[in-house]
């Protein structure tokens, strides 16, 4: 669903379901031995309920309750045999998500988010035996809210709730490369409000009790760099108003995580290397508010 409103009013009132059905997508790059001279961009995208507001100089007023029963799963799989360019291969899965923009304006949202169904699931899997600059990334989300507004103020309510299994993994391997990037990030409830103006309210309700997964791997003969990192999270919330004049912000927070949250990245380099860079992170809840930049004055 989509909503857009400039110089007036907006006010959005919106139940979504998704059953209990396989949502899938899927691409294949099967390039052996061919070569992919140019570089490219390649991405799979699954989502079971999705919502997008924008507004200009005036009020976006909204009532949102999404729910998906669906097994959600995005696959990008690709196999060249030399890319001397760069080339960038994604999968990202998500059960729930709604995304708000205003600028001159308010936003007072109120926002349901579940998901029930069995697994949220991304995997990107990019191959080559020659690669300059190789890059494969998985995201998977079981429930995302990102609110940005600029010129006015952000009430914020939202609860979310995930039971599912979710889980990114990204392969990435290269006999010889010259830069390669391997990443996965698995969240299951994920909150993002910005206000690039004075007042900020925000109460967040967010209740997770699925395992949450984020691997990540890259292995390789000879080459230049490696970078390879995982991230989990059970629950996590970040909000900020105004970082150059007397912001306020007011936050009500609960957060709850009972499922296992796992992290790992792998990284192997048989022959020779010039740097290999590799983290990994695993949180169960995180919240971060401010109203100033992170590190600046």
């Amino acid at each position: 669903m989509e909503a857009q409103a400039y110089g007036a009013d907006l006010d959005v009132q919106a139940t979504q379901t998704m059953g209990a059905a396989d949502l899938i997508a899927d691409v294949a790059v099967n390039g052996a031995p061919g070569r992919m001279l140019g570089g490219g961009r390649v991405q799979s995208s699954a989502s079971g309920n999705v919502t997008a507001m924008a507004g200009s100089a005036g009020v976006v007023t909204a009532d949102i309750d999404q729910t998906s029963a669906a097994f959600t799963q995005a696959y990008t799989f690709a196999n060249p045999q030399y890319v001397p360019a760069e080339a960038e291969f994604t999968a990202e899965a998500i059960g729930n998500t709604v995304a708000s923009t205003v600028t001159q304006g308010d936003q007072d949202l109120t926002i349901r988010q579940r998901q029930t169904g069995a697994a949220v699931w991304a995997t990107t899997s990019a191959n080559a035996g020659n690669a300059w600059d190789l890059a494969g990334r998985a995201r998977a989300t079981a429930n995302h809210v990102a609110v940005a507004n600029q010129g006015g103020s952000v009430i914020s309510r939202t609860d979310q709730g995930n039971v599912a299994d979710v889980r990114a993994n990204a392969i990435v391997t290269a006999y010889d490369f010259g830069e390669v990037t391997s990443h996965a990030g698995a969240t299951a409830n994920s909150v993002h409000v910005g206000n690039a103006d004075i007042y900020v309210r925000i109460d967040n309700t967010q209740v997770n009790s699925g395992g949450v997964q984020a691997d990540a791997s890259f292995q390789g003969n000879g080459g230049y760099d490696a970078y390879v990192g995982a991230d989990a999270a059970g629950n996590t919330i970040t909000a900020y108003s105004c970082s150059d004049c007397p912001g306020y912000l007011e936050a009500a927070n609960t957060q709850v995580n009972s499922g296992a949250v796992t992290a790992t990245a792998n990284t192997r380099v048989d022959s020779h290397g010039r740097a290999v860079i590799t983290g990994v992170n695993a949180v169960g809840n995180s919240a971060t508010f401010y109203v100033t930049r992170p590190g600046g004055d």
